[in-house]
């Protein structure tokens, strides 16, 4: 009784406060109560034409979280090498011809070694073959040792490397002993005689192979334990590939130059599949040069090899051209091999994405299987991978190729530098990201990001773009974490803090973005924690621009994705951002506080005062946490007034808080509810908290929102559970008490542990609620910001102006591209989408659990009896559906996400509600309301999602309720008179009287081609013009048959009106009413106009057909 007329005095408080808010506001606005309504007409012109135009909101969809998204990502260092080589000593000349001048050259190691003597000729190979692997890889050791040699222990450095690569490199390994000498390309295969190989450890070898064969290469393999790369430039490769391949439990890769022959060529390097492996730059310059044989004009003519050579070396510029040329490579196959590869994603990650060095060494095996394919040979790898030769990129490759040879040739003017190589990756990106399209595939340009972000001049622009991108939506985000540039973020996060405000928003932003998607990337950030915590710190009282409010949201969206343990923050200095002006700044600040376990602070806010719908939720996430002794009454109150919220992520969050405050209450009340199951009549239970918990739950019952309706199915077993928890305990107590009391003189007590109610009985859908209800607040919150936008399907408009058939009943609607929607007689509705006619039942959710239609049968059977149907609807858009059902339920149907209302909620008690009146507002997003035999009209704001106006009105039948078509804040009222009301002030600013107040309204309201002229549709068949200025009536027409149903249009100035079975049109663009007639072959029942053209939809019967209308 205490609570109740606690709740009692302050409704009563309540009422006075907003009166007294409401009388200020009044006050504000009007200035001057005395104003006359020409001043007020006027002033509200003005005001109207200073209005902006503003899409829906779009920003408190319903998404569900998607599966997060595991991808590997790559070191950005690379890992330390031994290279073990194995080179052939065929460095003589292979020709019978015995002219030095005819001699053909035989550059190996980029060097001709044709004339040099064995032993230069090895040095010189030995020390190009080093030269080339330092300039891939910085930390590296080496063992090169000629075929011949008899020294064939393994030289190993005292750090064991975390790589050991095996290189055989003899292009012309023969079947016996003597070499065939022909003038034209040699091929030849190796079959010799192999010697014993040592094996001294199982960790590393201590001996090398001496020669080639199956069994030699078994034994070196299953010496080593260490990750292996075996490169083999050698004929029929793919035979030692295939020996190896068969060997389990060991972590190699396998590089083979050919799976037959391997041809030789003068004017080739004789170890091209070495040179394509470690020099591809080069390879691609010589090579692209015999493309220009056909053209042979100015710098478009073929290069020989030697002049190559020659070129390269006196250049000053040619090792940034060769370098930038690389990088370029690398990006393009990192493409190529994402592209090709895409369907197979675990292959792409353990070859591409392992390491940086075996990454680098397949994106050359991509190029290096191009390349051979001018000399006939298709190379092989373990793990073999598809051809990638074709992929168009290649073409973009060679136009990169073809500028680094005009900056050779012209030697002093570098056009093919790696800053403006980055400049127009840069440019490219931007350009994609500012002529957006649909369906379009991603920038070729995505796998630049990661020396982008590395350098310094591109770095703020690539991190921007990269923001912007990953904004778009998750797929975009994966497209991101597919490339190589996340590891570069992670390198750069310790210098975030001096980054400018909008460079360190941009890129926490992409780190929160990231993270979110892939949770398996979060502890590598374990340690920089502080970093946004300081920015926080810092930023917490600055000004509230767009820029410092977008930063403190970034960091909040990194710091909420680690477990309150790790953050390890102050949280009490951040109180100030509980009242910053951004919601989403306060919104994140309240999730935070719940993460680190902070109270609220007395005296509480009124949850119904914040405006921002996710910040109400994001409030009553924490009530359950802050309740005590002194508070629980209040803030029990709070929590179940929130179970009525307009916004169902606040009614979920009030759910899941209610299942933590009942864990802690005392057993009377659960007492008290066992009651109420058993009669479920509220007015007999006399326990306040379960009376009042009583009503919202049989309110509950009619939630059209899904999320909310399976959290209240949640919360309902969940509240069984407790209920046989506490039994148990009771009944237990009860059984002890009796055993003591019985055996009090026993010398050994004995206490019977078995159970006393077989768990079985419970059942399992109890089992899974013994640790409460979860909230998935946060990862909402946090997708809501982090991906705004939802990516559309294909919107080909295929089944605009077709007709829409069923149990249709009602008032149809018409969306501006002609899609059509009804509702039916059991409360589905029909809404076409422009592929589609979907069907959506949310007025009327089913419970499928057979422990509640168990315990809970009368109350959902009551439920089950009371049938919802659609009583309004309007397209908001083509892709939104706002219906009103009606019990007052209230549902926005996105197309984009069918499974969920975007809004739901209900403006009067739907289980005590018969009929509600209501019109949407195309402007502000507004709803006015007012039921059948209520003295009050509501407001409610769908942006905001609450009621955010009640006004009392005469007790008298309403006839006709809508917004002003012209006029954002104005609405009318017929009841005994015509009343407008505007919003702003909240009450009456002028009326007019009807000459017959029993006459009532069918429709009435002015176009916004002639906002001054007000056209009223009476029962009777009387059509009448009221000019806004003097609010008199002008002129009038009859019918001279009953109006059915009226309606104007809202930017042409004609209405559309139905008499018996006939309609009609009323035109009065001249100031004037003229009335046409118009016969139609099947009755109207009902019709709905077009809110831009001179069209409607029409309902005839169980049918919805779109109709022209033919204005004369």
């Amino acid at each position: 009784m205490i609570l109740s007329r606690y709740l009692t005095l302050k409704r009563i408080n309540e009422w006075c406060i907003n009166f007294l808010h409401k009388y200020k506001h009044d006050k504000e606005n009007m200035q001057n109560t005395n104003l006359s309504w020409k001043e007020h007409l006027d002033n509200l012109i003005e005001s109207e034409s200073s209005t902006k135009w503003k899409p829906f909101p779009e920003r408190y969809l319903s998404l569900h979280t998607d599966k997060p998204v595991i991808t590997r990502q790559i070191s950005t260092k690379f890992p330390s090498v031994h290279v073990i080589a194995k080179i052939t000593e065929d460095f003589a000349s292979e020709t019978s011809v015995q002219d030095d001048e005819s001699i053909p050259s035989k550059v190996f190691c980029w060097r001709d070694v044709s004339t040099l003597s064995l032993r230069v000729a090895f040095k010189t190979v030995r020390a190009g073959l080093e030269r080339e692997y330092r300039n891939v890889i910085e930390n590296i050791s080496f063992d090169i040792k000629s075929f011949s040699s008899n020294d064939h222990s393994s030289n190993l450095p005292e750090m064991l490397p975390d790589y050991l690569i095996y290189h055989i490199i003899d292009p012309s390994l023969s079947q016996s002993q003597v070499t065939t000498r022909v003038s034209k390309l040699v091929s030849s295969y190796s079959n010799n005689k192999i010697s014993s190989m040592k094996r001294t450890s199982s960790f590393c070898p201590t001996s090398i192979p001496s020669t080639i064969d199956s069994s030699s290469l078994t034994q070196f393999c299953e010496s080593i334990s260490r990750p292996a790369i075996f490169i083999f430039d050698c004929p029929n490769a793919i035979r030692l590939l295939n020996t190896l391949r068969v060997i389990k439990n060991k972590d190699f890769f396998i590089l083979g130059a050919s799976s037959g022959i391997l041809p030789f060529a003068p004017h080739l390097p004789y170890d091209l599949f070495t040179s394509c492996l470690l020099t591809p730059a080069r390879v691609a310059l010589l090579i692209q040069t015999k493309s220009y044989e056909d053209l042979n004009c100015g710098v478009l003519s073929p290069i020989d090899i030697h002049d190559l050579i020659t070129l390269i070396d006196n250049s000053s510029i040619s090792e940034q051209i060769l370098n930038c040329l690389e990088h370029s490579l690398d990006h393009f196959a990192d493409r190529i091999a994402l592209e090709s590869l895409e369907n197979n994603i675990p292959l792409f990650e353990q070859v591409f994405r392992r390491d940086p060095l075996v990454a680098k060494m397949f994106y050359h095996f991509i190029f290096a299987c191009r390349m051979m394919k001018f000399v006939s040979s298709t190379p092989v790898s373990y793990p073999a991978l598809p051809d990638m030769t074709k992929h168009p990129l290649w073409e973009t490759f060679d136009l990169q190729v073809d500028r680094a040879l005009y900056s050779l040739r012209k030697n002093k003017i570098n056009s093919f530098s790696i800053d403006s190589l980055l400049g127009e990756q840069m440019m490219l990106l931007e350009s994609w990201l500012s002529f957006p399209a649909a369906h379009r595939e991603m920038p070729d340009e995505l796998s630049s990001l990661a020396v982008l972000l590395d350098s310094t001049k591109y770095f703020e622009r690539a991190i921007k773009f990269i923001a912007q991108f990953l904004s778009i939506s998750a797929t975009t985000t994966e497209k991101f974490l597919n490339t190589r540039a996340f590891p570069v973020l992670l390198a750069k996060i310790p210098k975030i803090t001096s980054y400018n405000k909008e460079t360190a928003a941009d890129f926490s932003f992409s780190v929160a973005a990231s993270i979110l998607l892939s949770p398996s990337l979060r502890p590598e950030f374990d340690p920089y924690i502080y970093c946004w915590n300081d920015i926080l710190l810092k930023e917490k009282d600055h000004d509230n621009d767009a820029i410092t409010e977008q930063l403190i949201v970034s960091c909040f969206c990194c710091l909420l994705q680690f477990e309150g343990a790790i953050l390890k923050m102050n949280c009490h200095s951040l109180d100030g951002l509980l009242n910053h002006t951004s919601a989403r700044v306060r919104t994140l600040t309240h999730l935070l506080f719940k993460k680190m376990h902070i109270p609220l602070e007395l005296p509480l806010k009124k949850v119904s005062d914040e405006d921002d719908p996710l910040c109400r939720a994001a409030l009553v996430s924490r009530i359950a946490e802050s309740i005590n002794e002194e508070n629980k009454v209040e803030l029990f109150f709070d929590l179940i007034l929130s179970l009525s919220d307009p916004f169902s992520l606040t009614r979920e969050e009030a759910i899941i808080a209610l299942g933590d405050v009942l864990r802690n209450e005392t057993p009377s009340f659960f007492e008290a509810f066992s009651e109420y199951l058993k009669t479920f009549n509220e007015d007999q239970i006399r326990h306040p908290i379960v009376q009042l918990l009583s009503r919202e739950l049989e309110i509950l019952t009619y939630d059209p929102s899904k999320r909310v309706q399976n959290r209240f199915s949640d919360f309902l077993q969940y509240l069984l559970s407790l209920i046989q928890e506490k039994e148990t305990k009771s009944s237990n107590n009860d059984k002890i008490t009796t055993y003591n009391s019985n055996n009090a003189g026993a010398n050994k007590i004995c206490i019977d542990k078995s159970p006393l109610v077989n768990e079985s009985e419970i059942g399992n859908e109890n089992k899974k609620y013994n640790n409460g209800l979860e909230s998935n607040l946060l990862a909402y919150c946090l997708s809501t910001i982090v991906h705004y936008t939802t990516e559309a399907d294909d919107e080909c408009n295929t089944i605009a102006h077709t007709p829409l058939s069923g149990k249709l009943i009602g008032i149809p609607a018409v969306s501006p591209s002609g899609l059509l929607s009804c509702g039916d007689s059991d409360g589905i509705i029909h809404c076409q989408t422009p592929n589609m006619t979907m069907q959506f039942d949310f007025f009327n959710q089913a419970f499928t659990s057979p422990l509640l239609k168990t315990r809970f049968d009368p109350l959902l059977a009551k439920r089950v009896q009371r049938r919802c149907v659609l009583s309004y609807e309007k397209f908001i858009d083509d892709e939104k559906l706002l219906a009103v059902s009606n019990t007052s339920q209230v549902i926005v149907i996105d197309t984009h996400s069918i499974d969920e209302p975007s809004c739901s909620f209900w403006m009067e008690q739907p289980d005590i509600c018969d009929h509600v009146m209501t019109d949407y507002n195309y402007t502000t997003f507004k709803l006015i309301s007012s039921s059948f035999g209520r003295s009050t009209v509501s407001i409610f704001d769908l942006e905001k999602q609450k009621k955010t106006l009640e006004t009392r009105i005469e007790r008298d039948t309403i006839s006709c309720l809508q917004w002003m078509q012209p006029f954002s804040s104005l609405f009318f009222i017929c009841q005994k008179n015509f009343s407008i009301y505007d919003e702003r002030v909240c009450q009456v600013v002028t009326s007019a009287l009807f000459r017959d107040p029993n006459d009532l309204v069918v429709g009435c309201n002015a176009a916004n081609a002639m906002p001054m002229n007000i056209i009223i549709a009476k029962e009777s068949g009387e059509l009448s013009m009221i000019d806004l200025r003097i609010m008199r009536e002008v002129t009038r027409k009859n019918t001279n048959k009953p109006i059915k149903m009226f309606d104007i249009h809202r930017q042409l100035p004609f209405g559309f009106g139905l008499v018996d079975n006939t309609a009609f049109s009323v035109s009065f663009d001249s100031g004037a009413l003229s009335l046409e007639m118009k016969e139609f072959s099947v009755p109207i029942h009902s019709f709905a106009l077009h809110m831009n053209e001179a069209a409607c939809v029409v309902r005839t019967g169980s049918r919805a057909t779109y109709l022209d209308i033919r204005l004369d």
